[in-house]
């Protein structure tokens, strides 16, 4: 079963160079946020999954977008107490922010020692048609490296770069509460 957690989006600005976020201490009960302050809640992956900003707003002069996605308990509290400064979202509206802020995510991770090896291995500076074939027929644990669709280490896909694969990775369902 999925676990259950609430997104909150807000956008915090800067302010004598740190963000202004909601005092959730004073929001939540700290009962809702097993007796710890909101930011080590928010980043305990056994209670929350995470905090997730938009880098295109890093500079933006109304602050950053992000969200928080918490225990229900935690959301709950927060959406007793409306306020301009956060909102509770679907998970529509998180995966539409998601997508948006992973924009600028590279689509693939590449472990280099393992191509570094790869490539001393074959005695080539990149790995052209003839290579890979060579590889696939010959060592496709080797071509599986250099094959961002296998879970090989080497070249991967960047699973985290959709929201089907954060919501995938992590096991969470969005609610509102």
């Amino acid at each position: 079963m999925a676990k259950q957690v609430m997104a909150i989006k807000m956008r915090t600005k800067k302010d004598k160079g740190k963000f202004k976020y909601p005092d959730f201490d004073k929001i939540v009960p700290a009962d809702k946020r097993g007796g710890i302050r909101w930011q080590e809640f928010v980043s305990n992956p056994e209670k929350c999954a995470g905090h997730h900003y938009d880098p295109k707003t890093a500079d933006d002069v109304e602050g950053i977008e992000n969200v928080i996605l918490v225990a229900v308990p935690f959301g709950e509290a927060v959406k007793a107490k409306p306020s301009a400064q956060y909102e509770i979202i679907d998970e529509d509206a998180f995966a539409a922010f998601y997508e948006d802020a992973s924009s600028l995510a590279p689509d693939y991770h590449a472990n280099m020692e393992v191509i570094e090896a790869l490539k001393v291995k074959y005695g080539v500076a990149a790995f052209d048609d003839k290579t890979k074939n060579k590889m696939r027929t010959e060592a496709p644990e080797d071509y599986a490296a250099i094959d961002p669709e296998s879970d090989v280490p080497g070249v991967v896909k960047n699973k985290l770069k959709t929201f089907a694969g954060f919501k995938a990775k992590h096991g969470i369902e969005i609610v509102e509460g």
